[in-house]
């Protein structure tokens, strides 16, 4: 189920938002329904039937997958704690055993590293690199955050979280706004948002307006962008073109359904952390990663980079770790040589930026020089993703400098640039990049804010989701870039 699909927004979601207050008013009126949880019921139901939706299969799948992350997290704690009432070993012993705890750890993460294999990355591999026949298996949805959450558990519990009983888990793992596409919430952040949980009247409003931005982005920006040049023979002109509509594409697409996975979070009093933080707004590509996909980045520092040592190793063990970490990245995005590609480049990236950063010379460089080059780098980058191969990707970005363009051109620039474009494209700019100034602005005087602002800021949000189903009708269905990751 998409969110932008009209069973989500006419159905799926209404329903939520309407049967959640209920059941959170039931239990705080009751103290036998308190004790039932009503809320977390409703929301897991809710979670499995979204699930189902996309294929009723793969909800056998996540259930298992539920099960067995909560009976391997009850045996880690146990073991966890039963270790700890034990005399305390000398260093040298602590460092060669291996405790139950740890190794079942271990092994559930190898299981879910080899399931995500087995879906993901097996056949691709196989039909690509050892040119073997292999038929499609269909990957469950959301597979790879799904495992990311899974993994995040049993590490947490390992090094000391509570383990949660059975609906505690079952909520973190199947929550419906986060589980295809993120964001990425470690178990140890679900339990510090979930004991500050309240629901209330601003956590609502709030949340719509968010979900209301969200739809906005995806539907308006995102979609348009994606419908304008399908072309196979074009000229160097509109070879920029299409990696500028993507770069913008890819954005609005993603972080508009951060938002809205955000807003319905809020909504029931979840406050999940920011997933972007306007990243094509960024000097380099060490900030863009501080910006794009925050939780992501988060997740792979705290169970990839620290675990490999961090900057803790000396530079050249940094520099290591860094490019790792972004190789890393790039396999979880996709089986593709085009997605191992863009990790490396962005690794060297990265790597370079942290040995030169001290540089006279490069602090010298202007911002709006670096700027330049870090979006040039990033839109580039975007290109392997959107490509069907590595060769496809290369192709394109030859064509970016006049390099194999077909003599026969299906369209030139010109077909393309219409005034309605130039406006989009001047809306997307500044909603990326600009809008970042603005908004500091009218966050440093939230406190100033009156009640006309507030009448008048959700009369805009109201007319936004009015223009939104609108394009909605108006369009075909595209689903999220994301989904597919």
């Amino acid at each position: 189920m998409n969110f932008s699909s009209s069973t989500f927004i006419y159905i799926f979601l209404p329903l939520f938002l309407l049967l959640y207050p209920v059941a959170d008013r039931l239990g705080k009126k009751n103290a036998r329904l308190q004790r039932m949880r009503i809320p977390e019921i409703v929301t897991v139901l809710f979670s499995l039937g979204f699930y189902a939706w996309a294929c009723f299969d793969n909800v056998f799948f996540l259930l298992i997958i539920i099960v067995a992350t909560y009976a391997a997290g009850q045996l880690i704690r146990r073991w966890q704690d039963a270790r700890a009432g034990e005399p305390s070993a000398a260093p040298e012993d602590r460092l060669r055993a291996v405790t139950p705890g740890a190794f079942l750890c271990g092994l559930m993460t190898v299981f879910l590293l080899a399931v995500l294999y087995h879906y993901k990355y097996a056949g691709t591999w196989k039909m690509n690199v050892w040119d073997i026949h292999v038929i499609p298996v269909i990957t469950p949805l959301g597979l790879s955050f799904l495992v990311f959450s899974v993994i995040s558990y049993l590490v947490d519990v390992y090094r000391g979280c509570h383990a949660g009983d059975f609906l505690d888990v079952a909520v973190y793992i199947s929550f419906f706004p986060k589980i295809i596409s993120g964001p990425i919430v470690t178990w140890k952040q679900w339990q510090g948002i979930g004991e500050t949980c309240q629901m209330s009247v601003d956590n609502a409003c709030a949340g719509v307006e968010r979900i209301v931005v969200g739809l906005a982005k995806k539907v308006i920006l995102a979609d348009y962008f994606g419908s304008v040049i399908h072309a196979t023979n074009y000229d160097w002109q509109s070879a920029w073109l299409i990696s500028i509509l993507y770069t913008f594409q890819i954005y609005f697409d993603f972080s508009g359904y951060s938002d809205i996975a955000i807003g319905i979070a809020r909504y029931v009093g979840l406050r999940f952390e920011e997933n972007f933080n306007f990243p094509y707004s960024s000097v380099s590509i060490t900030e863009f990663w501080k910006r794009w996909h925050i939780s992501l980045g988060a997740w792979l520092r705290e169970y990839v980079y620290i675990p490999l040592g961090g900057n803790r190793k000396g530079k050249r063990r940094t520099l290591i770790n860094l490019f790792i970490v972004m190789l890393v990245s790039g396999v979880w995005h996709g089986a593709g040589l085009g997605y191992l590609a863009w990790g490396a480049m962005h690794g060297a990236c990265m790597v370079i930026e942290r040995i030169v950063r001290d540089k006279k010379w490069y602090k010298k460089i202007p911002s709006c020089v670096k700027w330049l080059v870090t979006m040039f780098i990033v839109m580039v980058g975007w290109q392997f993703f959107r490509a069907n191969s590595l060769s496809d990707a290369i192709t394109h970005v030859g064509r970016m400098f006049n390099i194999g363009t077909s003599a026969e051109l299906t369209f030139t620039w010109q077909y393309y640039v219409t005034p309605k474009l130039i406006a989009m494209l001047v809306i997307a700019f500044v909603g990326s990049t600009v809008f970042r100034w603005i908004q500091d602005l009218i966050q440093r005087k939230e406190h100033q804010r009156s009640k006309s602002f507030q009448v008048i800021q959700m009369v805009l949000s109201l007319c936004l989701f009015a223009v939104t189903l609108i394009c909605i009708t108006n369009t075909t269905y595209s689903p999220f870039i994301y989904f597919q990751y």
